[in-house]
């Protein structure tokens, strides 16, 4: 028997779910069509007491998706660095296999001091708040370029308890969960 916890499953044109359980430490994947299972395990990662990512009490890791492929969220278990962690996860098909093909550890901002988070284009976006009905996206990260950018976009959370946020690259849109209401939030791209 398998339990599983995550802020968000993915399901990308239905082969498969990728997903987080708390006591084990892995990310899985089960492809629904051919029932083939594989995991890997996320390099120190924290997942007990009260080391969540977010300052929202919900979650240990995010998995998040972008054009460039499956990311992974979290912080260290047992250390007094609350800086948040990005590892990048490469997933080969045949045989089924995943592997983390890089980890950003030096992304100096606290877990703790974000609502939540999501990856676009190799970017790291953080809103500032997820229980307030007005705040913003206050901080971004180039993982390619290990570079912070300026950054202050509005975001509204209408119902004040915002507690998933994620970004799809099919159709280039945020989704979110806010107090039992999924709401989307279309995106300008400009560059």
């Amino acid at each position: 028997m398998l339990h599983f916890s995550s802020e968000a499953t993915i399901t990308p044109s239905t082969t498969g779910r990728f997903t987080i359980t708390r006591w084990i430490i892995y990310i899985a994947k089960y492809d629904i069509a051919s029932t083939n299972f594989t995991k890997v395990r996320i390099p120190k990662a924290a997942y007990t007491r009260d080391d969540y990512i977010f300052s929202i009490r919900y979650n240990y890791m995010k998995v998040a998706v972008d054009e460039n492929g499956i990311w992974v969220l979290y912080g260290f278990n047992k250390t007094d660095d609350d800086n948040i962690v990005v590892a990048k996860l490469d997933l080969l098909p045949d045989p089924p296999y995943m592997e983390v093909v890089r980890v950003w550890k030096n992304i100096t901002l606290n877990k703790r001091n974000m609502g939540n988070a999501f990856i676009i284009c190799g970017v790291l976006y953080t809103i500032q708040d997820v229980s307030n009905e007005d705040t913003v996206v206050n901080y971004s990260f180039d993982l390619y370029q290990n570079e912070v950018r300026k950054t202050a976009i509005r975001f509204h959370n209408p119902y004040q308890m915002n507690n998933m946020v994620a970004y799809n690259p099919v159709d280039r849109q945020l989704y979110s969960w806010d107090k039992g209401n999924q709401l989307t939030y279309k995106l300008k791209f400009v560059t």
